[in-house]
């Protein structure tokens, strides 16, 4: 979203919302011959004679949910121009794992959520557009002595080891 009043200032913001929940498991693909594969990794099933497409060793699943806002402002006047930007964020994590057992109910399986944890970012910054002002010829030669005196610098740091 973008607001340009005409008079130099201008406002941008947005919003950005998402959420993915992911799912980690090992699975049968192959049984190399024969007739199942002998997994114990669920603490809820014990053994299982996995077959083909069977989740072994693994599953768990993770979802994030993320959130975010900034707003941003410039001011844009003769020679000089200023902005300001802020923005924040709020993610949490949590985790499921459908292999192990929750130590405190040993009938469910063990979840653990992370919380909203916030984040925040500022900046500003300013620009004075100095070349109107500079006489150009000269500008160009000042940059050349400091370029030169700077290569002379690196070729003395180098020759002193």
């Amino acid at each position: 979203l973008t607001f340009n009043s005409g008079a130099g200032l201008s406002v941008e913001g947005g919003l950005d919302v998402r959420t993915a929940s992911i799912d980690h498991y090992r699975e049968v693909r192959d049984l190399l011959g024969g007739e199942y594969y002998l997994s114990t990794a669920d603490e809820f099933a014990g053994e299982v004679q996995a077959g083909l497409g069977d989740k072994i060793d693994y599953f768990n699943n993770n979802t994030v949910n993320w959130g975010g806002g900034y707003l941003q402002a410039e001011v844009d006047r003769d020679q000089f121009t200023a902005f300001a930007m802020g923005g924040v964020t709020a993610i949490s994590y949590n985790y499921e794992d459908f292999f192990t057992r929750d130590p405190d109910n040993t009938n469910e399986t063990l979840k653990i959520e992370s919380g909203t944890i916030p984040g925040y970012t500022v900046k500003t910054g300013g620009l004075f557009r100095a070349s109107d002002a500079l006489d150009q010829a000269r500008f160009r030669k000042a940059t050349l002595v400091v370029l030169v005196l700077a290569g002379l610098n690196l070729v003395r740091r180098g020759l002193a080891g």
